[in-house]
């Protein structure tokens, strides 16, 4: 079973580091124990390792209580206890709380899974499109993208921007298909001749503790020639991996790289650069300063483009 409302950025992970840093500011760590429960196997099921060992490590210097492929069952206010319900043993164990934290999950809209558009089980209610096209796999004139998709790779603003010239190209690309192509069968529509190809990239921040964040940039962990063009696979089967665009991408978050990734990220120095350039369609990561152009015959990448 896949989770996909954990399928995002690390949210999940800086709302726990940044509760027990205040918790640890305020003496309180020591007077309750301090629980971290998610529904992954690990801190994010769609992390690589290497950075899923970072977050462990963190968390067991802290002292954190980390429960996996568990959730909550059951709330009883009046007692201030939840009840977690494992579905791998299938056990229910009661834990009382003074504070409850719920991180919010990442659920499709339930109109996508009522219009059809989400496709079998394994979209689990997203819009199921082609990983690398992100042409419906049904539909050839619907193109999905950001976290209305069903992509195997983390869901993050980092990911919906480099996908959007990516779709804006197969677009066109699609419409001159419908100009040239006298048969409009659903068919002849669906040719992928020319579409650019997302590589699963997606960046985020990942808060660590106060003037410190990691920014890992992901891709996909499989190549366009291993996808094919049925691009049939799931974050299980091909998990994604890091790659390396930005000056100071790293998981080295005590060092003074970390401190520029929360200067970046907690003075909303992303905000500034969103609004003055990506409005103006003067940038779309993971390059910087460019917008990915590619070509109408062979869809690779000629100028900045995030497709390898």
């Amino acid at each position: 079973m896949r989770y996909t409302s954990r399928q995002h950025d690390g949210t999940f992970i800086g709302s726990v580091n940044t509760i027990w840093r205040y918790m640890y500011y305020f003496n309180k760590l020591l007077l309750c124990p301090y629980i971290a429960v998610t529904a992954d196997r690990q801190p994010s099921d769609a992390f690589p390792l290497i950075l899923n060992d970072r977050i462990l490590s963190l968390w067991r210097n802290r002292g954190v209580d980390f429960i996996t492929c568990s959730y909550i069952s059951h709330l009883d206010p009046l007692r201030s206890e939840a009840t977690l319900y494992n579905y791998v043993t299938k056990e229910k164990r009661v834990v009382p709380y003074k504070l409850l934290v719920l991180d919010l999950p990442l659920v499709a809209p339930a109109f996508i899974a009522k219009s059809g558009l989400s496709g079998g089980a394994a979209a689990e209610g997203f819009v199921d499109v082609h990983p690398e096209t992100l042409q419906h796999r049904v539909h050839a004139n619907v193109f999905a993208l950001g976290d209305c998709a069903a992509l195997p790779t983390v869901k993050s603003y980092g990911a919906a921007f480099a996908q959007v010239p990516v779709v804006s190209h197969n677009v066109r690309q699609l419409l001159r298909q419908l100009d040239q192509v006298k048969d409009k069968e659903e068919g002849s529509l669906r040719s992928h001749a020319g579409f650019a190809r997302y590589d699963g990239y997606s960046s985020f921040h990942v808060v660590m503790t106060t003037w410190r964040a990691m920014w890992p940039e992901l891709k996909y962990g499989k190549s366009k020639y291993e996808i094919g063009e049925s691009g049939s696979y799931t974050l299980d089967g091909a998990p994604v991996v890091l790659t390396n665009n930005h000056l100071w991408d790293n998981l080295a978050w005590i060092d003074v790289r970390g401190f520029l990734n929360a200067v970046y990220y907690q003075l909303f120095l992303y905000e500034v650069m969103f609004y003055f350039l990506f409005t103006r369609a003067a940038w779309y990561p993971p390059s910087w300063f460019s917008v990915p152009t590619f070509s109408e015959e062979t869809g690779e990448p000629l100028r900045g483009g995030c497709c390898e």
